[in-house]
């Protein structure tokens, strides 16, 4: 199996974003690698398929590296595949929105909108338009 492009990387504990391609996420910044956002990072994909994600840097990050958090390597490795598991991103994105505290989520739409538009997603491909756009933009 084959991860379908657009998807969507949801960190379970921070925040979501649309990508068209894995390469995308194999770079990230010291800080975000030592706040565990790769050890809580799943991938929703346009067939519907949600991807757990290993992660590992190439090297460790040196002191100045963490100082003026650089850019660092990250080698990405897929788990299972968990079939049909709309719900699951629809939730997890939902709580984010939920808990976000600088109100990045509401630039189109009040939170509730933007979540009751996400739970009544017909299929992957709006979910993660909707994502993507934040509802807006004709969503």
């Amino acid at each position: 199996m084959k991860i379908t492009f657009p998807a969507i990387a949801i960190c379970n504990r921070d925040s979501f974003l649309v990508v068209d391609a894995i390469t995308e996420l194999e770079r990230c910044s010291t800080l975000g690698w030592q706040n565990g956002y790769y050890r809580h990072l799943g991938l929703f994909d346009s067939a519907g398929i949600y991807w757990s994600i290993n992660a590992k840097v190439e090297k460790e990050p040196t002191i100045l590296d963490r100082l003026l958090n650089r850019k660092i390597a990250v080698h990405l490795t897929l788990g299972e595949p968990e079939l049909d598991n709309m719900s699951r991103a629809v939730g997890e994105v939902c709580e984010l929105v939920d808990s976000d505290p600088d109100d990045l989520y509401c630039q189109f739409l009040e939170h509730s909108e933007l979540k009751r538009r996400f739970l009544a997603a017909c299929n992957p491909h709006e979910f993660i338009n909707l994502a993507r756009t934040l509802g807006g933009n004709g969503c």
